[in-house]
């Protein structure tokens, strides 16, 4: 885990970036035996280490359990701490919630193409985005609901989002000072997919 992943401390509703975790603050850890109950555990020392991996695996919530650990699948654009899309300067929306619409579209397909999309081979799952593992990470749903389909779709706004702000960027084009423009560029948040890494990550004992 970077100090970018998101995870859970102090019962708080959204993620904070693990490099703002301190010593004193609560984890949440799943309680053993108990699958669907998590329990708090306190921070008491916090080191520095190298390790190499793949992140930011799909799920079906957007979590994901690390040893026994209440984390966010997803991580901090590096570009930024601010945990808020903003527009106009003004907090939109926490980015756990926005990186999770955004990748609505990769969901769509396995829910209502091919659940095959979001699985692969035991030694490939360190590289890709979606894995299967021991417990496979993601599981299809084939009777999704209206309202899950409707908010999958509209994660395609935020990849058209990205696409203009990428546009905007190469040409060199003058931005339009409307409220919809200054969205666009607010919102867009970097994919972190099919990505090997070494970095420095932060160890909680």
């Amino acid at each position: 885990m970077t100090p970018k992943h998101m995870i859970y401390i102090n019962d708080q509703q959204y993620p904070v970036e693990a490099g703002h975790v301190k010593v004193g603050d609560n984890l949440s850890l799943m309680e053993p035996g108990h699958a669907a109950t998590t329990m708090a555990a306190k921070v008491t020392a916090i080191s520095i280490v190298k390790l190499m991996g793949g992140f930011s695996p799909a799920t079906e919530d957007g979590t994901i359990v690390v040893n026994g650990l209440l984390a966010s699948s997803y991580s901090n654009p590096r570009y930024t701490d601010n945990e808020y899309v903003e527009v106009a300067g003004k907090p939109l929306m926490h980015r756990q919630a926005f990186t999770h619409l955004i990748t609505s579209p990769l969901r769509l397909l396995c829910i209502h193409v091919n659940s095959a999309f979001c699985e692969v081979d035991m030694e490939e799952e360190a590289f890709l985005p979606f894995s299967k593992g021991v417990d496979k990470l993601y599981v299809a749903s084939a009777n999704a609901g209206v309202l899950d389909t409707v908010m999958m779709l509209t994660g395609f706004v935020g990849m058209l989002a990205h696409g203009i702000e990428l546009f905007f960027k190469l040409f060199g084009l003058p931005l339009m000072a409307s409220g919809c423009v200054l969205a666009l560029i607010s919102v867009v948040t970097p994919f972190n997919f099919n990505m090997k890494i070494v970095s420095k990550a932060k160890k909680v004992d």
